[in-house]
């Protein structure tokens, strides 16, 4: 039981990260430049410089509702994510004082509560950039993210195989 909450409190703090990641703007120091991942370190920036305006032929109409909602996106995310900080900070203080098993999963609900929040902004988030986007846009965009979820996969499967040669 405790590995599964474990798994489920990881995949939201994946799932959190990517939503904060998708909220944030482009870094001043570009990152490496993988065909992918055009100047932002996440790899997503829905069409700011990513190359999305250009792989989506965004209009210019279209680009700046997609600012719109990112920025209120990260405002809506940003105070859950302090949250969220602050919460992991008192879970740490928590398994430091060997605290109860009872008082330890309280808090895990809390935190995985907090990241449910995230996850929900970041999903609305993604529809209300799918919503300013044509059909066609949007098989591109689908075409797009199944590309990127499919190397993020990949790549998760290698790491999870080297972690099993090791044992």
């Amino acid at each position: 039981m405790k590995k599964i909450i474990v798994a489920v409190a990881l995949m939201s703090l994946i799932s959190t990260n990517v939503s904060y990641a998708l909220s944030q703007e482009t870094p001043s120091q570009p990152y490496k430049n993988n065909g992918w991942n055009h100047g932002n370190k996440h790899g997503w920036d829905h069409g700011k410089k990513l190359g999305l305006k250009k792989q989506l032929n965004l209009t210019e109409e279209q680009d700046a509702k997609a600012k719109q909602i990112r920025e209120q996106s990260r405002d809506k995310i940003k105070p859950i994510f302090e949250q969220i900080k602050a919460e992991k900070a008192k879970m740490k203080e928590l398994v430091e004082q060997n605290s109860s098993k009872e008082v330890l999963e309280k808090q895990r609900e809390k935190i995985a509560g907090l990241m449910k929040q995230a996850k929900e902004i970041h999903k609305q988030n993604l529809e209300n950039f799918q919503g300013i986007l044509t059909p066609e846009q949007k098989t591109k965009f689908e075409d797009i993210k199944k590309n990127k979820m499919g190397k993020m996969k990949a790549k998760k499967g290698k790491k999870f195989n080297h972690k099993q040669d090791k044992n």
